[in-house]
């Protein structure tokens, strides 16, 4: 159960420095945001979930 949890921690704190750097990227430039804007917010809910 502990590395269970580790693995899951481990992934939490990865895909928080991924959206650390894409959030910035896609609201950095207008055509950017339009692209992106579906893959930001699915990974902002998944984030929270």
């Amino acid at each position: 159960m502990s590395i269970l949890f580790q693995i899951a921690l481990a992934a939490l704190v990865i895909f928080s420095f991924v959206m650390v750097v894409a959030v910035p990227v896609a609201y950095a430039s207008p055509s950017n945001w339009e692209q992106s804007k579906n893959l930001l917010f699915l990974g902002s809910g998944l984030w929270i979930v």
